[in-house]
């Protein structure tokens, strides 16, 4: 509500709650645990990793039929199928609680191997970005794909003798109000700063400004 009230204040075009700039996810997140107890109910006969793939088919037969905008996003087919699209990267989420539950690994994984899988998923991250900026491969694409590399990474994190207790737990507890507010943050910050606002500039205080 605070983001979707700054973005009114500041004319911030576009940023309505059911498909505007990032609040698409929000909704996305509504259609997923509305239906949670039917998924739950459906994983007594079929499993969270065969709902997953079926959910991925689905998903890649959606997007590859109606395509993207020039940037290859992942939420431009509406509130009513924005989360057909996303479905298996939160499935994949559905997965990890199982797994964790029931099959919880027995070896700690050691400072490297975790600093190694955070690594990777940062390169694989800039990596796509590049990708749907410069050539058609876009997030609509990629997105599940990399959902698959995010669980390996933070079944990971779980399972270090870290968990709970590093710097990054800190910054994701505000990771997510950045998430919201940076659109509005950006576009007030741009008018105040306006003589020396640059790209440097909004990555250092857009960060700062919303902690």
């Amino acid at each position: 509500l605070v983001a979707i009230l700054l973005a009114k204040l500041v004319r911030l075009k576009g940023y309505n709650f059911w498909d505007g700039y990032i609040l698409w996810s929000i909704v996305c997140e509504l259609f997923y645990y509305m239906l949670y107890p039917l998924f739950l109910l459906v994983s007594r006969w079929v499993p969270w990793r065969i709902q997953f793939y079926l959910a991925l088919f689905l998903s890649f037969t959606v997007a590859i039929s109606l395509g993207s905008d020039q940037y290859g996003n992942a939420h431009v087919y509406g509130p009513l199928l924005n989360w057909v699209v996303g479905l298996p990267s939160w499935l994949v989420g559905c997965v990890l609680a199982e797994t964790m539950h029931k099959h919880p690994p027995r070896l700690i994984p050691s400072a490297y191997r975790v600093a190694f899988w955070r690594c990777v998923v940062a390169i694989t991250a800039s990596a796509l970005y590049w990708l749907t900026m410069n050539t058609a491969i876009g997030y609509y694409l990629t997105m599940n794909g990399f959902a698959l590399l995010a669980y390996l990474w933070i079944r990971t994190e779980i399972v270090s003798s870290n968990s709970g207790k590093g710097r990054l737990e800190g910054v994701g507890k505000w990771s997510y109000s950045i998430y919201l507010l940076h659109m509005p943050i950006f576009v007030i910050l741009g008018r105040i700063l306006k003589p020396t606002w640059s790209d440097t500039v909004q990555l250092l205080c857009v960060p700062l400004v919303l902690y």
